[in-house]
């Protein structure tokens, strides 16, 4: 949620009667600007209500990765006072130590080196409005002026800012005029804004570029030369088979599953082969659990088809649903796409609930293999009762389709010489 969110436009203040810059400015909350770092938090904000102490949780949202750090300023006043901290070291410390070994006193645990926090933390400034720093520049300037000391961020002051703004601060719809504010904001709401907004930014474009690239590699070919998985996926949802398996493909073009590589923190290999860190990519064609599946579909395939048709698969036949041959109907490859993406995911899960075990590579793969085939043919198995065929496509359904044939006035799956009805 909070990478998506990142996705969404600037704020904007929306109320009838806008924002006044004032004493406020100083315990106002850095995700006001649109700094990366900054504005995963805002929408979320809202959506805790009065709940101050996961409020206050929800303030390290800010501090993650990099920034996991004790004094990394979360509002505009702790902002100020950290800047003027950095950039006082040399005149503080004068010839008596390095500037750079003052930052390291004075900001332990900080990474890199005083310049490049000063420019990131400049940055963030840079972003804010401009009243909102000139009123926060008088707070302190009147604090000094009367030996006072500064205003200290307490969560009670923090948390009245912070009501005050999710009232205020919203986006505005391009195509409506609607206002849709902080304090009312929700995950349907925001995945809207982000189509209707700033579509080119939008996490599912991302991914499914993400996926053509993947193809593309996969298979040596030029991106132009594959259909889009957006297309791919309103074809394949038009099947009139199941939801759950419908949705198995989808997450695959959206890289959606919890896969090791997705995960930072994770070292875990594969526990059919021992690869590091396997994606979609592997499990989804490059491992032998995934390799079994496409020979099942190969054998199917070009059975008794002569020399001169025979050929490996390639990714872009199973995941973009692109035909490898024409004497398959649209609708019968369509639905073996699906059934092997199953079948796959179903040996995946095996691997791993076989993994977690302590058993080896050798006594995992080939038990997962075997799980992984008979889903996917389980799997085709169902469609067959579900599937809703053309008239067009009874011809070669009764002569020449290699999975799925009509028979009886209704669909049978070919498996070799066999036929399940």
């Amino acid at each position: 949620m909070a990478n998506a969110l990142r996705h969404l436009p600037p704020l904007e203040d929306l109320a009838k009667e806008p924002l006044v810059p004032g004493d406020w400015c100083w315990h106002a909350p850095l995700w006001c600007c649109p700094h990366p770092y900054l504005t995963t938090v805002a929408s979320a904000w809202a959506a805790l209500g009065p709940n101050h102490t996961a409020r206050v949780g929800l303030e390290a949202g800010i501090r993650r990765g990099r920034h996991a750090l004790p004094g990394w300023p979360t509002t505009v006043g702790e902002l100020y006072l950290c800047l003027k901290k950095m950039y006082g070291m040399l005149e503080d410390d004068g010839w008596r130590e390095p500037p750079e070994v003052a930052y390291r006193r004075r900001f332990p645990g900080w990474p890199g080196d005083s310049s490049s926090m000063a420019a990131e933390l400049q940055q963030i400034q840079s972003l804010l409005p401009s009243t909102w720093w000139q009123a926060a520049l008088k707070v302190y300037a009147v604090a000094v002026s009367r030996r006072q000391p500064f205003p200290t961020c307490t969560p009670a002051a923090v948390s009245q800012v912070h009501d005050m703004l999710v009232s205020h601060l919203g986006w505005r719809l391009p195509d409506s005029g609607a206002k849709v504010f902080l304090e009312e904001v929700a995950v349907a709401k925001a995945t809207r804004l982000q189509r209707w907004c700033n579509p080119t930014a939008a996490a599912i474009q991302y991914r499914h570029d993400q996926c053509l690239r993947r193809v593309a590699q996969l298979d040596g070919v030029d991106v132009s030369s594959l259909p889009h998985p957006s297309k791919v996926c309103d074809t394949l949802w038009r099947l009139t088979v199941s939801n759950d398996t419908k949705e198995l493909h989808w997450r695959l073009l959206l890289d959606s599953f919890p896969t090791t590589k997705r995960m930072p923190n994770s070292k875990a290999s594969c526990p059919a082969c021992r690869c590091r860190r396997p994606g979609v990519k592997h499990h989804f064609w490059r491992c032998p659990i995934a390799r079994a599946v496409c020979g099942e579909v190969e054998g199917q395939l070009w059975q008794g088809a002569p020399p001169a048709q025979s050929g490996r698969l390639r990714a872009r036949h199973l995941w973009l649903a692109v035909k490898p041959c024409p004497a398959v109907p649209d609708v019968v490859w369509r639905a073996v796409c699906l059934a092997a993406t199953a079948g796959m995911e179903r040996g995946r899960r095996a691997a791993w609930s076989m993994g977690r075990d302590g058993l080896p590579p050798e006594a995992v793969c080939g038990p997962a293999a075997n799980a992984a085939v008979a889903a996917f043919w389980a799997t085709l198995t169902d469609a067959s009762i579900t599937l809703k065929v053309n008239e067009s496509d009874l011809p070669p359904l009764i002569t020449t389709s290699p999975f799925l044939q009509w028979r009886d006035g209704g669909l049978c799956v070919l498996r070799g010489d066999l036929r399940f009805t």
